[in-house]
């Protein structure tokens, strides 16, 4: 979890606290459930049996998971609330352009397995075309910036808009390192049996998307290599986990004139067109070496390498919302290889997710009203004000 989730349940639970202590005859409870523990155990001698036994005995591990904790559980929760939210809209003949309008068609075709079986990869065989007819390695660039900005694809490096790093008050264009799907570099480098077998079984993932797209065990096994080179290539010159938390070294603010210098192998003019932005005046570059590592094998590798990884890098994303035969390709990869789940979600699961994924804001307003009544509301805002209260 990431300390900013930490500190806001921190803060709820002293909210909490506050708002109580203004009650008559508030009772004080412990947060701790020991019905969790297993006393039977010393703690000196296996304390986390010592301390969760009692929740893992009541709560078995299900194929779905590789581990399951109290926010699991309250995601389950959530998530049930969600379906019967949205399967109440999917089922209406709700007026057209509406929020439960989409909502509801957007679920019932994340449902719709027959139709999806039937379609395969034809959803993204106009944008597959689309890649395979570059001509010129100054198209790679802008045509990674259309899947981003048309699908959200990330591809060779990552770029967003953020709060300067040190200076708070101002919005600045950061770009980082990406572009390697296992995500740590040491996936690519390291050379242990278990590491090895990861990158095996990721190059018979790639294979299978691509001959699940249509192509022939030659070309998908040239495109393998063609992926492959490229990730390994970045995941060498990119910076570890325990690198990337020492904020000084990841950043480089700079001028644009001064990007264009020092990452000269790439076209900054076409890349910001292509985001359809004007060019910033100032800009963060967390790691420099990434991002000129891919400009140097844009321009040095045949254009067909770029295709491929770009190619790959769409089947991947669009897998799981495809056919049943690419969901379960990226499921063995990611969920049972990288995970260690043995089962995947259900469909329904992965329909809410989709959901809530693309439509967040307007499922949330529904969710709002159907869950969070304004009596709840007016609660909440009486606790926030009883707690500032207390602080004065």
């Amino acid at each position: 979890m990431k300390t900013k989730h930490y500190v806001a349940v921190a803060a709820f639970a002293t909210l909490a606290m506050a708002g109580c202590t203004g009650q008559k005859n508030a009772t004080n409870t412990s947060g701790i459930d020991l019905a969790n523990m297993d006393t039977t155990v010393s703690a000196g001698t296996d304390f986390f049996r010592y301390a969760c036994g009692g929740w893992n005995d009541a709560h078995p591990l299900t194929a779905e998971y590789s581990r399951y904790g109290t926010f699991d559980q309250l995601a389950e929760n959530n998530q049930k609330q969600l379906r019967g939210l949205i399967e109440e809209l999917a089922a209406k003949q709700n007026e057209p352009g509406t929020a439960a309008q989409k909502i509801g068609d957007l679920y019932n075709m994340a449902m719709d397995s027959v139709t999806l079986n039937k379609q395969g990869c034809e959803p993204v065989k106009p944008m597959l075309e689309k890649i395979a007819a570059l001509t010129d390695k100054s198209q790679v660039i802008p045509m990674a910036v259309e899947m981003r900005r048309t699908a959200g694809i990330g591809t060779f490096f990552s770029y967003y808009v953020y709060a300067d790093p040190k200076n708070s008050v101002l919005n600045i264009f950061q770009m980082g390192q990406g572009g390697i799907n296992l995500g740590e570099k040491e996936y690519y480098l390291d050379n242990d049996s278990i590491t090895q077998n990861i990158r095996e079984q990721y190059k018979k993932y790639i294979a299978k998307l691509f001959t699940l797209a249509g192509f022939t065990e030659t070309d998908a096994q040239q495109k393998v290599a063609d992926v492959m080179e490229i990730e390994t290539a970045i995941a060498k010159v990119s910076k570890s986990a325990t690198e990337l938390r020492d904020p000084e070294a990841n950043y480089h603010k700079m001028t644009y004139a001064e990007l264009k210098k020092q990452i000269s192998g790439i076209d900054w003019d076409a890349f910001m067109k292509a985001l359809g932005i004007e060019a910033p005046a100032e800009l963060n570059v967390e790691q420099i070496e990434p991002i000129q590592e891919v400009a140097k094998l844009i321009n040095t590798l045949p254009l067909s390498k770029s295709i491929s990884y770009l190619e790959y890098n769409l089947l991947d994303a669009a897998a799981p919302t495809l056919s049943d035969d690419f969901v379960t390709a990226r499921f063995d990869f990611y969920g049972k290889v990288m995970s260690g789940r043995q089962a995947n979600q259900p469909r329904w699961k992965r329909a809410v997710n989709s959901v809530d994924g693309l439509l967040g804001e307007l499922v949330g307003e529904m969710y709002v009203e159907k869950y969070f009544p304004a009596a709840a509301k007016e609660r909440m805002v009486n606790l926030v004000k009883k707690d500032r209260k207390s602080v004065v």
